[in-house]
């Protein structure tokens, strides 16, 4: 029973993952020769063959209770091993790096959060806030023809009554924050 559940258990047509029957294409022609001499025995077996033989082994060390068992240390190196081999793939790392970003990504009220907490921390430097602003009033009033339709609509608030120059004033510094907050999450 369990020997039919290695070879059907949620595997493909024989039993063997996509990663075993990768691996078994590329390794199933071997040569019958080494160094002059004629192969014999399990060299001479194709890859699947071997691989059902040292499966049955497998699961008889594990039953019989003397198969290796690794010790959190050695796993960890292990581990340790296996991940500074497969980090040297600069373009798998990157591809890995990419797929959780846009995961991330997808969860506006994770980003939301980061925003916030980006804006909170920057908006607490007095003398940076200071210079975003300086530079933003020297970009704009750099821009002569925006300057005077600022004050055309000045003096027609000031004749018709419309909003005070402060709440004219008020709104435009709101413009600015969202604008500037904006700027700092697309960074």
């Amino acid at each position: 029973m369990a020997e039919e559940q290695g070879k059907h258990g949620g595997h493909g047509e024989h039993g063997e993952s996509q990663g075993e029957q990768k691996q078994e294409a590329v390794t199933k022609e071997q040569p019958k020769k080494r160094e002059g001499k004629q192969l014999r025995g399990f060299a001479v077996m194709d890859r699947a063959k071997q691989r059902e033989i040292a499966s049955k082994g497998g699961r008889a060390a594990h039953a019989k209770g003397t198969a290796h068992e690794f010790t959190p240390d050695q796993a960890r190196a292990a581990g340790r091993k296996g991940g500074l081999t497969v980090s040297r793939d600069r373009e798998h790392m990157a591809a890995i790096g990419r797929r959780g970003g846009e995961a991330v990504s997808q969860d506006r009220a994770h980003m939301a959060a980061i925003g916030r907490k980006g804006g909170e921390a920057v908006s607490q430097d007095r003398a940076h806030m200071a210079q975003i602003g300086r530079e933003g009033g020297e970009a704009v009033s750099g821009d002569r023809a925006h300057m005077a339709e600022i004050g055309r609509e000045g003096g027609r608030a000031r004749s018709t009554g419309s909003p005070s120059a402060k709440e004219k004033e008020e709104e435009e510094r709101l413009d600015r924050e969202r604008e500037e907050e904006e700027a700092r999450r697309a960074q």
